[in-house]
């Protein structure tokens, strides 16, 4: 499984900040705008019904009931309102958009939330479906007192709600476009930023990359970013420490290699396998005819089975480090060598003997 980027985690980081600061401001002032549309809307509301009120207690009354609906009717149509009027039990006794004949088949209203919250108190509303237009609508109700041969009752008005609906979608729709943009523009920042923190780490990787490769002359000259200096300086002081360590180790090889290839006797270096590590030039003198003597056992370069048994006495036994062990061996040509092995103290880079 990938592990996940630094881009991807500063945006991560980015939008957790943005929807806590955000999110719960979002909702509490959607909330309250919400609050105070419905508000605005009642107030309007019941502005209009009292309204309707007193154009009605204007009246001289009503000869009956059908001339009443036919008034209410008529105001209903200049106000663009659905006015309805119930007696005090809850029977419908006029209203602006349904027709007269059929006002007596209309359901008993003593039940609707509005009415019962007018009776109790000076207007009542409630917002909920209404099956005989077909649509959602928004009521606002009072008691008021007859007029002629219109009995005590409730007046009620009911405007659509969907205009309300769309104003509150709208500020919905508002609120988290803005938090989406927010979130937009919080990805830009955090691309913006990867790419400028990865553009100055680009010298740093590329000094890192020559010190991995062995060329430890490369130095951070210049960041672009000040956060990054103390990395740069720490980077070039490891380069510095590296080089002159190398430049030491190799110093040391140099003068041993030296001290190696001017000495007269043959000198062997094994490792713990009992295979030539390093040999220096008499050596290879005595052993012209045998071009690659690293990585060979004693015998493959010298025919002397003694020499290779001695050989892996020395580095089987570990109580005999320091100790040197001599022996001869006769080669080709009647030649006698006096052969000294020492079992190497400190076995770095898997020396032997």
């Amino acid at each position: 499984m990938s592990k996940i980027s630094f881009r991807m985690r500063l945006l991560v980081i980015f939008w957790v900040v943005i929807i806590l600061a955000q999110w719960l401001p979002i909702q509490y002032f959607g909330r309250t705008l919400r609050r105070d549309i419905l508000d605005e809307e009642q107030n309007k509301a019941v502005q209009q019904l009292q309204l309707v009120c007193r154009l009605m207690n204007q009246q001289k009354g009503f000869a009956d009931t059908e001339h009443f609906n036919r008034w209410l009717t008529e105001l209903g149509k200049q106000l663009n309102l659905r006015i309805t009027y119930m007696a005090s039990g809850g029977e419908v006794i006029a209203d602006s958009q349904v027709p007269f004949a059929d006002i007596p088949n209309m359901e008993n209203h003593a039940n609707r939330p509005e009415i019962i919250a007018a009776r109790s108190q000076e207007v009542g509303t409630s917002i909920r479906f209404s099956g005989t237009v077909d649509r959602e609508l928004f009521y606002v109700a009072r008691s008021v007192e007859g007029i002629g041969a219109v009995p005590n009752g409730v007046v009620r008005l009911a405007t659509p709600f969907s205009p309300i609906r769309e104003r509150l979608e709208q500020l919905s729709h508002v609120l988290y476009g803005l938090m989406a943009l927010m979130l937009l523009a919080t990805a830009l920042l955090s691309e913006f930023l990867t790419r400028r923190l990865r553009h100055a780490m680009q010298p740093l990787s590329r000094v890192a990359e020559a010190i991995g490769k062995g060329d430890f002359s490369q130095r951070v000259r210049a960041v672009s970013l000040r956060e990054l200096t103390p990395m740069a300086d720490s980077l070039n002081r490891m380069a510095e420490l590296i080089q002159t360590h190398v430049q030491s180790i190799t110093t040391q090889k140099r003068q041993l290699e030296a001290i190696l290839n001017g000495m007269q006797e043959g000198v062997m270096l094994l490792d713990s396998g009992c295979r030539i590590h390093t040999v220096n030039q008499a050596l290879r003198n005595m052993v012209p005819s045998i071009t690659h003597i690293i990585g060979r056992r004693p015998l493959e370069v010298i025919m002397s089975p003694e020499l290779q048994d001695a050989c892996n006495r020395v580095l089987r036994d570990d109580t005999d480090v320091g100790l040197v062990h001599s022996l001869q061996i006769a080669l080709e040509w009647q030649r006698v060598y006096d052969v000294n092995i020492v079992r190497v103290q400190d076995q770095h880079e898997g020396l032997g003997a």
